[in-house]
């Protein structure tokens, strides 16, 4: 059953400050979570390394299975940092990326006749961008990446470093914080 497991990263993008909009009852938010829908529809286009994108209101996950790790994990990143520098330009945004093992779907191909999707983001690795988000989100930083992914990265800044335990064997495992970029100027 393991072996149906796909190798792939999750990146996790949330807009910064649309709650605060929208506990005002404010247009813009609505403006801006529509606009950053477009753009996304837009940007998976010039995204080759990325299977799919989910969003919903300000926030999108983005799946990429890695095929070729050491290849593509600079790629995946690469387009992630443009995705976000994209997506800066309409609100600020904040983004989390972890390397894993995506569930197997092939499995509930039944799903597909009922009235529910399965999402292929499903995985420990998603949990984990929830899990950091939720403790080392008050950092305030740009990035957080998993150092699985930073050490397939010759070029990288090693940026601050936190250890969180992560999902599901709680094993301790390090992630880089970005003010900006992670790649070395």
């Amino acid at each position: 059953m393991i072996s149906l497991w796909k190798d792939c990263i999750i990146s996790y993008v949330d807009l910064i400050g649309i709650r605060d909009l929208a506990r005002n009852h404010s247009n813009p938010a609505s403006s801006i979570m529509c606009g950053f829908h477009a753009l996304i529809a837009k940007e998976i286009k010039n995204m080759p390394h990325h299977e799919h994108i989910y969003f919903w209101n300000d926030t999108a996950a983005l799946l990429a299975f890695l095929s070729n790790p050491c290849g593509c994990i600079v790629g995946v990143m690469r387009e992630i940092e443009g995705f976000m520098d994209r997506t800066d330009e309409l609100c600020r945004c904040y983004g989390i990326s972890v390397k894993g093992k995506a569930f197997p779907s092939s499995t509930l191909k039944s799903v597909t006749e009922q009235r529910c999707t399965f999402l292929r983001i499903s995985s420990y690795a998603f949990a984990n961008c929830l899990k950091i988000e939720k403790e080392l989100g008050k950092h305030k930083k740009r990035l957080y990446v998993d150092t699985r992914i930073i050490r397939h990265i010759a070029n990288a800044e090693r940026g601050t470093m936190k250890t969180i335990t992560m999902y599901p064997n709680y094993h301790r495992r390090v992630v880089h914080m970005y003010r900006q970029s992670l790649w070395k100027e």
